[in-house]
Parts: C-alpha cells; sequence; structure tokens
C-alpha cells in the first residue's frame, strides 16, 4: 500500500474549517466557495510493505499504516469510528443513531463523549468558564 496524506488546512483568517467534519453539503460548497482560496496538501508516502505479523493481522497493517500517517502529519491518533462522530451532527436523527449504534457496541451504555484537550494544530483548547 501506498499511503496519501490529504490535508485541508483550516484558515483562521477566513474562518471556515474545509474537513466537511459536521456540515450538510450545501453549507459546506458555500463555505468553500466564501473563501479567496483553498489550500489542499497531498503527500504520498513510501510503499508501506506488511511484515510478517501485518500479514496475519489486517487490522494491526492498517493501524500500522495509519500510524505512519499520522507521524507524517504531525497530529494525534484517536481510536474513534463514524459511530462517535456521529454525537456532534447538527442533525437530531443523526445524534440518535450515533446514541443508538454506540450502546450497541458498548453493551446497552452509551459511554460519554470523548473529551479533547488539543485542537486539530496540537494547541491546548481554551477552558471555558464552566471548567474554572
Amino acid at each position: 500500500v501506498q499511503p496519501v496524506c490529504i490535508s485541508m488546512p483550516f484558515s483562521p483568517v477566513h474562518g471556515y474549517d474545509p474537513s466537511f467534519s459536521c456540515a450538510n453539503i450545501v453549507t459546506h460548497v458555500l463555505g468553500l466557495m466564501t473563501q479567496p482560496m483553498n489550500h489542499l496538501h497531498v503527500t504520498h508516502l513510501a510503499v508501506y510493505v506488511p511484515n510478517a505479523a501485518e500479514k496475519a493481522d489486517a487490522r494491526l497493517y492498517a493501524n500500522n499504516v495509519r500510524c505512519r500517517m499520522a507521524e507524517e502529519l504531525g497530529v494525534g491518533m484517536y481510536e474513534l469510528t463514524w459511530t462517535d462522530k456521529l454525537q456532534f451532527e447538527i442533525s437530531e436523527k443523526a445524534r440518535e443513531l450515533g446514541r443508538k449504534k454506540l450502546a450497541e457496541r458498548h453493551g446497552g451504555v452509551v459511554p460519554p463523549p470523548p473529551v479533547f484537550t488539543q485542537d486539530p494544530f496540537g494547541n491546548p483548547l481554551l477552558e471555558s468558564k464552566k471548567d474554572k
């Protein structure tokens, strides 16, 4: 496998996050169109050849490739899935689906949402007045 890392840096000047993390398609397209420019960084990594352990365990192989990509991008890795993302969606229907899927995965109990201490750039998140 040849990993390819793609990043679209957030523009603090223009204030729109192009990652399409929690927006519907119309909002996303409008947000992209209102910025004077959008940057896309593409990095092709060296071909990653699995060792014997990785050949026997596809999940280990995939996680090691993910680790290599995270190192290249200078970001942390989280053990989160699409289901975890749903709890942050705008739509109540999507949030409810997320709660249902998380409960199925965790024996009927919805775990608390993850707590992030850094933004995607590694900067500490600001404390809210409620946290003080």
